[in-house]
């Protein structure tokens, strides 16, 4: 091999060399660029999750929670801070909503389907003291085994940290808790025909699974009203 043969080889090598370490840079840039992609998509998911809850309650909601004190006198009233009502816990087709109380109560409406408020409750600070759980249920007329049930609430007990409903077959499901232990849920249409038969059971649970609260709700709680006359005594 002569000195200009020798020469070229080396030319291709060092050639060869540079379009291999630009390649590989390539790749890194490439990397980098997915991997700082993917961060933005979890940062943007956690920010989601973040604001999951806590967006304004429509007028609509607002004046049924205000209206909790038509015709009572002023001594009586519970004043909740309809101004700052939000959301605290949502599933697919409904919400609640609450507002709170000066004694540290509150007061709170579930909106199913269509905007449609379900009529506003509202539980004292000594109620909420004096209760592991809170728990209301909207019923409909003329409700049928598979009207959809809705039952909203929240966890009060300071040693409960988690939620599960259980039904007729014993099985049992955790229920999701919303802003600060809120909770709403929807019942699965395969467990609706059960509900309306024979109620269902909230369990509130501590850290290591001990029951430490319970409400029930009752086989006739959809049932139609009894007028007074005919109520046993």
């Amino acid at each position: 091999m002569n000195a200009n043969d020798a020469l070229q080889d080396d030319l291709v090598a060092a050639y060869g060399g540079l379009l291999e370490r630009r390649r590989r840079r390539r790749r890194l840039a490439r990397t980098a660029a997915i991997a700082c992609a993917g961060g933005l998509v979890l940062a943007g998911a956690g920010l989601g999750a973040a604001a999951l809850f806590g967006w304004p309650a429509p007028l609509h909601v607002k004046n049924e929670l205000a209206a909790v004190d038509q015709g009572l006198p002023a001594d009586l009233r519970l004043n909740p801070d309809v101004e700052h009502a939000r959301a605290v816990a949502a599933t697919a087709t409904a919400t609640l909503y609450a507002a709170s109380l000066r004694d540290g109560g509150s007061c709170t409406e579930i909106v199913t389907a269509g905007e449609r408020g379900r009529g506003a409750t509202c539980a004292t600070g000594a109620e909420v003291a004096s209760r592991a759980l809170v728990m209301t249920v909207p019923s409909d007329a003329g409700a049928s085994p598979q009207t959809p049930v809705v039952v909203g609430g929240r966890l009060n007990a300071k040693n409960a940290a988690k939620l599960e409903v259980r039904y007729a077959d014993g099985s049992a499901e955790p229920v999701r808790l919303g802003d600060d232990r809120f909770f709403l849920l929807e019942v699965p249409a395969a467990r609706l025909a059960s509900v309306h038969a024979v109620g269902l059971e909230l369990l509130a649970r501590d850290e290591a699974g001990a029951v430490v609260g319970q409400e029930q709700l009752p086989a006739d709680w959809d049932d139609p009203a009894v007028p007074d006359e005919q109520s046993p005594l």
